[in-house]
């Protein structure tokens, strides 16, 4: 009977120590130990029962370890399973051996710790990116970059240019390799350190002619009295008096057309004026819409004026600004159109 009771006592001291050492958030210390696979050493820490790691042993800080080629990715405890076999036919369990099992759990900074654990370091390899502008072109390439295996360039694409001359454009196509073409979130997969994308272009070709094109023009040239407050009818002039077809033959439908109607008051003067050097003043000026800059037709509108002699003439001016040289070439009609105003 004294046998019972005291080994009654004894398992009721045992009850309160464990529950006294519970009851105080656990008592001593553990080791945290440190597996950098092949990374910088980290030394062993010890912490209080129920204690948290440091936020200078998580991607970045002093505790950090690292790995040419790597980048850190953080910290796992891992732990080995076994999980047997199904037996095959005509076998008995156990005779077929046991695979390895790894769990893998990857903590945070959240991570408390009751015992002694082994932590050990989660790596992701690294790739360098070598861009290459292409054979014969020169120029300086983008700046290598340094991408985690199995993704794309994100936003370390870079776009490039190339400089071309006066009848050329080079457009930029994309980063190619092996004849495949990465863009900005295609995957890199390579077992090599590096990988090399080399720019691939399109060549545009661009007509740049050193002057502009003089334009043709061919408006009418007749002579008319007209009575001063009427109007120009084909009864009494037997023409229209329409300048109408100016165009300018333009190569690749570069340049863009204007004119003017001219007046002067003196046959010498209007004689005298030539396409670089109009004479006399503008009356009517159009310039070539939008929807057909190479075409414009300019109805001839005769100025009411006091009684007299009138001399009318057209000056086309065409425009090409992606001429190299001399971008604005003009003509001037052949003739000039009389017109007798009187009262």
């Amino acid at each position: 009977m004294k046998k019972i009771i005291y080994l009654t006592l004894a398992l009721c001291a045992l009850c309160v120590m464990i529950f006294a050492g519970c009851s105080d958030g656990g008592s001593g210390s553990v080791t945290v130990d440190f597996e950098t696979d092949g990374g910088s050493e980290v030394d062993s820490v010890s912490l209080d029962v129920g204690g948290r790691l440091p936020s200078d042993y998580f991607r970045t800080g002093s505790n950090v370890p690292t790995k040419d080629g790597y980048r850190f990715k953080g910290w796992a405890i891992i732990e080995e399973i076994e999980e047997p076999d199904e037996p095959e036919e005509g076998e008995e369990a156990g005779e077929t051996p046991t695979p390895e099992v790894k769990e893998v759990t990857v903590i945070s900074t959240a991570k408390t710790f009751w015992e002694d654990t082994t932590l050990t370091a989660q790596w992701v390899r690294r790739i360098t990116i070598i861009f290459d502008l292409g054979s014969g072109v020169s120029g300086d390439a983008p700046e290598s970059v340094a991408i985690d295996e199995n993704t794309g360039l994100g936003s370390k694409y870079p776009t490039p240019s190339r400089a071309g001359t006066a009848t050329i454009k080079w457009s930029f196509i994309g980063w190619f390799n092996g004849g495949a073409m990465y863009a900005v979130n295609t995957p890199i997969v390579t077992d090599e350190d590096t990988f090399t994308l080399t720019a691939q272009w399109e060549r545009e070709e661009e007509y740049r002619p050193a002057n502009a094109q003089s334009p043709a023009i061919h408006p009418g040239n007749h002579f008319v009295e007209i009575v001063s407050g009427g109007t120009i009818t084909d009864a009494k002039t037997g023409v229209d008096f329409t300048a109408n077809g100016l165009f300018s033959n333009i190569e690749k439908g570069q340049g863009v057309l204007s004119s003017k109607w001219y007046r002067t008051t003196t046959e010498a003067e209007a004689n005298a004026a030539t396409a670089d050097n109009p004479k006399g003043e503008v009356i009517v000026t159009q310039n070539a819409s939008a929807g057909s800059p190479h075409e414009l037709s300019l109805p001839f509108a005769w100025h009411e004026d006091a009684a007299g002699e009138y001399w009318y003439y057209v000056v086309v001016t065409n425009t090409n600004e992606k001429a190299t040289s001399k971008k604005q070439s003009s003509s001037i009609t052949q003739n000039r159109l009389k017109v007798i105003v009187s009262d």
